[in-house]
């Protein structure tokens, strides 16, 4: 009597054609993850800001003075952020940078600068600059992907 072999399963071929059908879709749809992921976090470090910069308005309402850094926000009584928000765009997860700035533009006033780093990672400087009028304003490079807030107006040039 003669056995009968059973062909079940998948050759070697049509297991290589399917896995590069797979690297050819995935190779395709990784990098419009990654944009997806870079568009979250600017929108999570925009966010963020805008709610630093709310926490801080509260802080003056409590204290009468802007705070000199973020810790016064974590340590405050009451309570007005629970723990340090960290910048997405930060390599090692620190936290927002944060500008204090009093009179140093020649208007008397205390000026704060909240800024993430954007996505490209690199923190350019603001400069905070006086319009002749005893008004003070923020001017960032233009080609700065920084996320800025402040308590005076925010230029980009």
């Amino acid at each position: 009597m003669k056995l009968l072999k059973s062909r079940a399963g998948f050759s070697l071929l049509e297991l290589l054609i399917v896995m590069a059908v797979m690297a050819v879709i995935t190779s395709i749809a990784l990098p419009s993850f990654r944009g997806m992921r870079n568009e979250a976090w600017v929108t999570k470090a925009e966010n963020e800001v805008e709610t630093l910069k709310t926490a801080i308005k509260s802080y003056y309402r409590h204290h009468n003075e802007i705070p000199r850094s973020l810790n016064y926000l974590y340590t405050a009584s009451p309570t007005i952020v629970k723990k340090a928000l960290q910048d997405p765009f930060h390599t090692y997860g620190n936290t927002y940078k944060y500008v204090y700035n009093f009179g140093k533009d020649g208007t008397d006033q205390p000026i704060y600068i909240i800024v993430s780093r954007g996505a490209d990672g690199i923190y350019v400087a603001p400069t905070v600059k006086n319009n002749g009028t005893n008004q003070a304003y923020i001017l960032i490079k233009k080609t700065s992907d920084d996320i800025v807030a402040s308590n005076v107006p925010v230029v980009r040039e």
